[in-house]
């Protein structure tokens, strides 16, 4: 019996249990992969589609893996958040002084973000890139989330660099945090995977999707679930 799926070293078997438990799809996750009365491996993949991928054939697939990174950072504002929501981040280098930006708003633009840090003494234009994290409404009255996705670039590319410090300047029943963000990655590994659900003509599994993949005894490995790129009635 195989003790890790088809096409990965040993060196890159830490790197793929990282990328179940990110992807959060694995049943045991402290366990070595093992076949159990399902007759699969207990564990899911992510795979980006390098071919098409009709019903009941195969493709080709790059085998992804996730990590985290502390030049991307997440910046979490949540809360009862309205119009009199402030916020400031605070950077301290390792045996410097800490720097702080000016006041930003809840509503403040990735643009805005970005000439904030980039007013600090330690950044220069292009060290930093600002999106939008995604923004989830849990009660439009009482409980808001806003985030914003912060890329240190420049001459941070590739450094050991710091967290951002959050600070709320004004506002009451908030939680503001920074953490490191996730990075998908190609591991360099490929693999064939197939199709074993009809998904009709033409096919929905694309080249260039995510897709997450399980393994079937007598099948391989099989697509049960892929990035939604279009949705269309057919009648």
């Amino acid at each position: 019996m195989a003790s890790k799926p088809w096409g990965l070293t040993n060196s890159q078997y830490e790197d793929f249990l990282a990328m179940r438990r990110w992807f959060r799809f694995q049943r045991s996750p402290d366990r070595e992969p093992t076949r159990g009365h399902q007759t699969r491996y207990e564990h899911d993949i992510a795979v980006l589609l390098l071919e098409d991928l009709v019903s009941g054939g195969t493709a080709r697939a790059a085998v992804l893996r996730a990590s985290t990174s502390v030049e991307r950072q997440i910046v979490d504002l949540r809360g009862a958040i309205d119009e009199t929501t402030s916020w400031r981040l605070n950077w301290t280098p390792t045996d410097e002084p800490t720097q702080t930006t000016p006041v930003l708003s809840a509503s403040a633009t990735p643009a805005e973000v970005r000439l904030a840090i980039e007013s600090l003494a330690a950044f220069a234009p292009g060290d930093v890139r600002v999106e939008f994290g995604r923004h989830v409404r849990d009660d439009a009255e009482t409980w808001n989330i806003h985030r914003w996705v912060i890329e240190l670039t420049g001459q941070f590319s590739g450094t050991e660099v710091p967290l951002f410090d959050p600070e709320i300047v004004s506002g009451s029943n908030l939680a503001f945090s920074v953490v490191e963000g996730t990075v998908v990655e190609d591991t360099g590994t490929t693999m064939i995977v197939r199709s074993v659900v009809p998904v009709g003509t033409p096919t929905p599994l694309r080249r260039g999707a995510i897709a997450i993949c399980a393994w079937l005894e007598g099948f391989g490995w099989t697509v049960h679930a892929i990035e939604i790129r279009e949705v269309q009635s057919v009648y």
